[in-house]
């Protein structure tokens, strides 16, 4: 029931100082050239996932069709990341499973819940833009930049769906509802349908929030010290093996992890009292590889605590970033999509150009 979701609230007088600014940029040649670039992409998803298309589309031609969507942009490798997809779901019951939820006859909601159940792999944000450009008058884009540019306009939703990069059918027609309420307060200023209303979203996203961004986000080792002055601040870097996956996890499940998932449960090695003895080193699953590197083993286990501040490079993506953020609970020995050892984070920021930093973080 949507019921069970408040709209809590949203600044009116804000919205429209946008939304004049918004239908004043239209006018101009740089606004024209955007909004023929998202019509050009409505019409593009539109036929190339069109029912009839759809249906006949072979693997290769998915590929390439999936590799426009606006999602996969900032991906360099776009194909392996498809590609991977469609290993994981299998390509016949991928093509089935999005004509059920584009086309089926079924209620929407049962729809997307089922094809979140069956797939894995495509988020919301891939969802949300297919759904969007085919459908611009019922379902709206929904994505991380949608949610950063709807808290820089004092928009008040439920706090599930600003941290959660999956949710449900029901949850989505709640986003689809308060961006519906948005879209209304607009139609005075150029924004007819739910693609209007994207590029309005994406036009503050570039000129005005990552603007206010720049101004907010000069991270000093000095400041962040201050704030934290008696936790330690530590740097986790996801290996280059398997960074997008790990990246992915670091994001989705808000935590920092170590690797080397074929161990047991390493919980004894957290007292300090334990003397490692190599010899016993076989009995944990421990092969020679891993053996020099005991004492990461040990420094992830020991010293970090609770409240101490992590710095995760973020560079599968070709932008050199870092996310920051605080240990909310230490060491646990739980599985969560092919992680074994992880600590809870809360991200305190995100996507911090790591030029930004000053040079004892870098």
């Amino acid at each position: 029931m949507l019921e069970s979701y408040a709209i809590l609230a949203y600044s009116e007088q804000k919205i429209r100082k946008y939304g004049r600014s918004f239908c004043s940029w239209l006018q101009k040649e740089e606004g024209r050239k955007y909004i023929k670039r998202h019509r050009e992409h409505e019409q593009f998803v539109k036929e190339e996932l069109s029912e009839r298309t759809l249906q006949k589309l072979n693997q290769q031609e998915f590929i390439k069709v999936l590799a426009n969507l606006w999602v996969f942009r900032a991906w360099k490798n776009k194909t392996w990341i498809i590609e991977k997809i469609i290993t994981k779901n299998g390509f016949a019951k991928l093509k089935i499973e999005f004509l059920k939820l584009l086309y089926g006859a079924d209620d929407f909601q049962k729809r997307f819940d089922r094809f979140q159940k069956n797939v894995s792999g495509i988020n919301i944000s891939t969802m949300s833009e297919i759904l969007s450009m085919i459908y611009p008058e019922n379902f709206c884009l929904w994505n991380a930049k949608t949610k950063k540019v709807l808290k820089f306009l004092n928009c008040s939703l439920d706090e599930r769906l600003f941290q959660r990069s999956i949710i449900s059918g029901e949850e989505y027609l709640q986003c689809i509802h308060f961006m519906n309420m948005i879209k209304n307060e607009l139609r005075d200023y150029c924004v007819k349908d739910f693609i209007d209303l994207d590029l309005f979203i994406w036009k503050i996203h570039e000129y005005d929030f990552l603007n206010y961004l720049k101004r907010k986000r000069k991270f000093d080792h000095s400041q962040i010290q201050e704030r934290f002055e008696e936790n330690s601040i530590w740097v986790v870097r996801p290996s280059r093996k398997k960074r997008l996956d790990k990246e992915q996890n670091i994001i989705e499940y808000k935590m920092i992890s170590i690797g080397w998932n074929e161990l047991c449960d390493l919980a004894f090695l957290k007292y300090k009292n334990y003397l490692i003895n190599h010899s016993e080193v076989s009995s944990w699953g421990i092969s020679n590889k891993i053996s020099p590197n005991i004492s990461v083993l040990c420094k992830f286990l020991r010293e970090i605590k609770i409240n101490d501040v992590v710095i995760v490079p973020m560079f599968s993506k070709g932008n050199k970033t870092v996310d920051i953020g605080k240990v909310l609970r230490d060491y646990g020995f739980q599985e969560i999509n092919e992680t074994r050892y992880l600590m809870k984070v809360l991200w305190l920021s995100k996507d911090i150009p790591i030029d930004n930093l000053s040079a004892n973080l870098k």
